[in-house]
């Protein structure tokens, strides 16, 4: 259950919140349950004394909650992708074994996930690490939190924010569109290949090899028509 503070509680958009609840009812069955395997897709509104205060979503599954080595010993966290934008030293330490194979077939299932997503004409909006998870079990998969900052035909539940260091370039009109998802994408890209939390830079993908690293070229475009759909 994610309850929302009073103060965005006031300015929540219930009929697009409740819009997002429909979807997934009315896509086809195996649409929705390739959904339910990659987000955290609000399921129903919870009210109290009759207004609404928040939303019922799915727990991350247990495969997103792995054992990671903290100087206190190991423990079970939530696999935040922000884990992994940091050099081999400091994964090492974590007890995260992860190798250029496990980092382009994640990115591949967060291409395909967000392609998933358009198709159904939802923008992430606020991609960023902290609300995107991994899983290493059997092969690399991804798994959306936060799914009711995500904007449908247009409408978002509450005013559109984005993360610090993954803005969209000053020069795009909206904050939230297929082209400032494809521009963070690429900033994941080039991110988890430099084991770095802040580059805006494309060369540290040309380890990925010249395709990808002219996909993250065009990705990270000041001009969003330049950049490459989730498709490609």
């Amino acid at each position: 259950y994610k309850e929302f503070a009073p103060p965005a509680r006031a300015t929540l958009n219930v009929p697009a919140l409740q819009a997002l609840i429909r979807l997934r009812a009315e896509i086809p069955a195996p649409l929705a349950r390739r959904l339910d395997e990659a987000t955290a897709w609000p399921v129903a509104v919870v009210h109290r004394d009759g207004r609404a205060t928040g939303f019922l979503m799915r727990q991350a599954p247990a495969a997103f909650h792995p054992e990671i080595t903290l100087p206190r010993g190991r423990v079970r966290l939530l696999a935040q992708v922000q884990l992994l934008l940091n050099g081999e030293r400091y994964l090492s330490a974590r007890g995260l074994s992860v190798d250029d194979r496990f980092r382009l077939e994640l990115l591949h299932d967060v291409a395909r996930t967000i392609e998933l997503l358009h198709g159904f004409g939802v923008v992430v909006g606020d991609l960023s690490p902290n609300n995107l998870l991994f899983s290493r079990e059997h092969r690399p998969r991804c798994f959306f939190l936060d799914c009711d900052a995500m904007r449908l035909g247009g409408d978002s539940v509450l005013e559109q924010a984005e993360t610090a260091d993954w803005e969209a370039p000053a020069g795009d009109q909206q904050i939230a569109t297929p082209a400032t998802d494809s521009y963070k994408f690429a900033l994941l890209c080039a991110r988890l290949f430099a084991g770095d939390q802040t580059v805006r830079l494309a060369p540290p993908a040309q380890r990925a090899g010249p395709a990808l690293r002219r996909l993250v070229v065009r990705g990270l475009s000041a001009d969003p028509a330049q950049r490459p759909e989730m498709a490609e």
